[in-house]
Formats: structure tokens, C-alpha cells, sequence
């Protein structure tokens, strides 16, 4: 940084130095100047060189003759790259700030912050930011200078005409500043109107997470913010802070306005105590919201079943086999499955929904004399048969083992000429039989 002719200047540079076999160790860095800033009060200037590392020629000025717009300054960092590391860069000649009209504004405290936006914001809220950094506030500097945050509904930045940052009154600045001091105590104090005490305000600040929050719940329901706080306050359960009390107050309303509750009603609308309303009626309407479930979920099941006539048909037609004493069949429905599922002692009946949905397939393998008595279930992905399982699996999952042999294999030549014949595309005699070729011996 450097005051010369009516100007604070600023020229960042960047170092680079290459190590390596083929590289001298004692040689300097690299140094490449990268960008100019100019900073005036009411204008910052910057000029860049095309590319990071180019040595080439500087391309335009950026110019920014207004206060922060939209959350972004025109003036930024030089070292975009720089903050992956999670480090600023280093500033040289602080000094030369006190030569300037900024010399009030606290840049010296700005070290470890985006300097040159510190600059920037410096040219147009000088007095602004000066009583904010003498009155402890440093954490809103930074907020408009590091975020675009500017507090605008406590800060008129661009009002000339206020004798302090916060457009308060003698009296009303002496007690924010016997406060702690938080931003959110004035956001808090102004929204209230002057409905209470700073000193109140700055208590409850600390209490309080979201302001926005409490006044849309406030304008909502139509009850006064000062009064909403002061409720939550007293009826804030053992261990809950005002916003722990706000959750369940909003939680409680959204319930019981689902049952009808007759919220025009103040002691409806804020009830006493708060933990045992929310609690009572979160158990209703749970109990609401499980019967409207249980309703939804037995209509998709009836609609599902009446899609389930033509899909079991389908199925009937590219599945259905009989051959010596055996059969594949088709389940009648959800219900068959679940049973199946339940008799032999194995998950098929998690599959039920899914099978009359369409996305997965089950069949029964059963004796042909005994068509309705669980035997052996039967997934299938199209033509490939992807498992199929007895009374347990089988005791697959058994510390011993299986204590019944694998289906696969003691009934395979029955599931290879049903898998063969699937493949050859289902076809069927005109009595509606499997047209298949006929093997010497029973096939299971």
C-alpha cells in the first residue's frame, strides 16, 4: 500500500518459486505485479493483467463509484486461489493508511480479512464503520465486507444524515452500548417497536436463534411479537431455550390446526402449559396421520388389486407349467404371498406389494394334487430364475448348515425343461399344456 497524490494505491504481487533437479535453489522468486487498485473516497478503481502468471499487459478498469449493491463488491480479492488454503495474503505498508481519509477506520484490525474490500467498503461508509470497529461491532464490518451482509434493517449505510450507525437516540445508543452489544439485540429492539427495554431485548437475543422465524410465526397468527416472546419465555420448559420453546409451540400449532382445533382462541392459540398441549395433541395427530395412511394404503391395495387381474393372467400364460405331479402357479394376490411367507418361515413376504406392483416376480412351486399347500417360492427376472427357497431356506442361515437339500439341485431336470421351455417362448398345446419334449423317467 502506498499514499501518493491524493490516493491510497495498492499493487498486489505474486511469488513463485520452482524447485527441482534443473532449478538453481539459490535463485529469487519470480515476481509478477497482478493487479493495481486506487482507492478514493466515493470510488475504488482496479486494473488486472490477462491471466494469473501472465507478464502481458493490463486489460480495462473495473470501477466502483456506489455503496454494496445486491451482496457483492466489484472490488475484489486479487487472490481468488488463495483462499482454498484457507490463508489471506500478506499486506505490506499498513502504515501508509494513516496518510489517508481512511486512517479512522480501524484497517490496522482488518489484517486477517479480504483488505482490499475492507478498502473498498472504506470509500463509502468510512464514519460508519469507524464508530462500528470503536464500538466493539467488528463482527458486522466483517459481515459486510467478507459476506454482502449489510443488517439493513438496523444499518442505513447510505443515509448521510444519521449522527450514529444505528439510528438511535442519545439515550437509546447509551443503552446499547451497556448491552452486549450484538447486532441481533438491535434487529430485535427495532422489530419490537420500543414495545420493550434494550437491556430486555439484549437478554432475549441470546435466547433466541432466528428472529425472522418468531416474526413471520407472529404475523401468521396474527399475535403481537412482543407478546409471542414474552409467552415463550414464561412457558418455556425445565432446560429449553425461547427457540427450543418456539419449536414446539410451531410444532403444536401445525398439529392442531390439522385436528381443527379452535385456534381463534387465545388459550387455544398459546396454550398453558406449552409441553403438555404439544405432547397431547402430537399424539392425536400421529394417530391422524396413521389412520389417513392406513386409508390411502388399503385404496392403493384395492386399486392394485383390480390392476392385478390382467398382470396374473400374463403371468398364468409366460409361467404356468405342470409336469408329472408337479406345477408353477401363480399367486392369487398379496395375501397368498404373505401366507406363504409365514407358513414356510422365510422373507417372501416382503415381496408381496412389489410382486402385484409389477417389479418383482414370485411363483409357487407346489405339488400338483396339492396346489394350494406351500412347498417351494420361487423369485424370477424374466426368463432367469434368481432364487428359490423352502421351509427356512432351507436352514441356509443355520449354524449347522442346510438341514434340507438346495431345491436347485434335487429338483433340477423339473426346473431345467421349465427354464428351457420359458426361453423357447412359453408355447403351449391347443388343450393348453406345455408343448415340450417329453424325457424318459419321471423328472422329479
Amino acid at each position: 500500500l502506498r499514499w501518493y497524490r491524493g490516493a491510497l494505491w495498492g499493487r498486489a504481487y505474486d511469488f513463485k518459486k520452482e524447485y527441482g533437479t534443473e532449478y538453481n535453489l539459490t535463485e529469487k522468486p519470480r515476481c509478477n505485479l497482478m493487479s493495481v487498485y486506487r482507492f478514493r473516497p466515493g470510488k475504488a478503481e482496479k486494473t488486472s493483467r490477462h491471466g494469473f502468471f501472465s507478464d502481458g499487459p493490463f486489460i480495462g478498469i473495473t470501477v466502483q463509484d456506489h455503496g454494496l449493491y445486491g451482496g457483492k463488491w466489484e472490488i475484489g480479492n486479487p487472490f481468488p486461489q488463495n483462499w482454498e488454503y484457507g490463508t489471506a495474503y500478506s499486506v505490506l505498508g499498513m502504515e501508509e493508511i494513516q496518510k489517508s481519509p481512511f486512517r479512522y477506520c480501524m484497517a490496522e484490525e482488518a489484517r486477517t480479512c479480504n483488505v482490499v474490500q475492507y478498502l473498498t467498503a472504506c470509500c463509502f461508509y468510512p464514519r460508519k464503520i469507524e464508530m462500528l470497529m470503536k464500538s466493539g461491532m467488528k463482527e458486522v464490518v466483517m459481515d459486510l465486507v467478507n459476506r454482502g451482509v449489510k443488517h439493513a434493517t438496523v444499518i442505513k449505510w447510505d443515509d448521510e444524515d444519521q449522527k450514529n450507525p444505528f439510528g438511535l437516540n442519545g439515550q437509546e445508543l447509551r443503552q446499547f452500548m451497556d448491552t452486549s452489544r450484538q447486532i441481533e439485540t438491535l434487529e430485535l429492539y427495532k422489530k419490537l417497536k420500543g414495545k420493550t427495554s434494550m437491556h430486555q431485548c439484549d437478554i432475549w437475543q441470546n435466547d433466541i436463534v432466528d428472529i425472522k422465524e418468531i416474526a413471520s410465526l407472529s404475523n401468521k397468527w396474527n399475535i403481537p411479537m412482543v407478546k409471542l416472546i414474552r409467552y415463550l419465555d414464561a412457558n418455556k420448559p425445565r432446560g429449553y431455550t425461547i427457540t427450543g420453546a418456539f419449536g414446539l409451540l410451531k410444532d403444536y400449532l401445525h398439529a392442531a390446526q390439522a385436528l381443527g382445533y379452535p385456534l381463534y382462541r387465545e388459550n387455544v392459540l398459546l396454550p398453558v402449559p406449552l409441553r403438555n398441549a404439544h405432547d397431547s395433541v402430537a399424539t392425536k395427530h400421529r394417530a391422524l396421520l396413521e389412520e389417513e395412511a392406513k386409508k390411502r394404503l388399503e385404496k392403493e391395495r384395492k386399486r392394485d388389486a383390480e390392476d392385478y387381474v390382467d398382470r396374473k393372467r400374463a403371468l398364468e400364460e409366460k409361467y404356468g407349467f405342470t409336469v408329472d405331479g408337479i406345477t408353477i402357479r401363480i399367486p392369487e394376490g398379496r395375501e397368498e404371498i404373505i401366507d406363504e411367507g409365514r407358513i414356510l418361515q422365510h422373507c417372501v413376504a416382503g415381496y408381496a406389494d412389489r410382486h402385484v406392483k409389477g417389479t418383482v416376480t414370485i411363483l409357487f412351486m407346489r405339488h400338483e394334487k396339492k396346489p394350494h399347500i406351500p412347498w417351494l417360492t420361487i423369485e424370477m427376472r424374466g426368463n432367469s430364475l434368481v432364487q428359490i427357497h423352502g421351509y427356512k431356506n432351507e436352514g441356509v442361515y443355520s449354524c449347522k448348515g442346510r438341514f434340507a437339500p438346495d431345491p436347485r439341485e434335487k429338483y433340477k431336470t423339473f426346473l431345467d425343461l421349465w427354464l428351457q421351455w420359458l426361453k423357447r417362448g412359453s408355447k403351449r398345446n391347443k388343450d393348453g399344456t406345455p408343448r415340450i419334449k417329453r424325457i424318459k423317467g419321471k423328472i422329479a
